[in-house]
């Protein structure tokens, strides 16, 4: 009986640590727009473009990136180095409150 507490306490201790441990981590989408790179923060919803150079614009529905988690994004970060913000980049994106650009653009 003893063997068994300790066995089902162990489990519990485990359970509640692993939970904390996932719970805290951001799940985190990231990839390439032509020469730039973006990453989404999908627990904070920030969405932060950074590299050197020109956005590409979006001109096609099958050129994604970022917008199939635009329901997602609440920020933009747009880190210096960037020079343009391509065309329909964040169209449609209705939960966007903030963005924040750099001197470069």
């Amino acid at each position: 009986m003893k063997k068994v507490l300790i066995f089902i306490l162990s489990a519990l201790m485990l359970t509640v640590c692993f939970g904390i441990v996932a719970s805290a981590e951001d799940v985190v989408h990231s990839g390439t727009w032509g020469e730039l790179s973006w990453e989404l923060n999908e627990t904070t919803g920030v969405l932060t473009i950074s590299g050197e150079g020109e956005m590409n614009d979006f001109l096609s529905y099958y050129q994604y990136a970022w917008h199939p988690y635009k329901n997602m994004i609440k920020s933009v970060v747009i880190e210096e180095g960037v020079t343009t913000i391509g065309r329909e980049a964040f169209y449609y994106f209705t939960e966007l409150e903030t963005v924040t650009l750099p001197e470069t653009l």
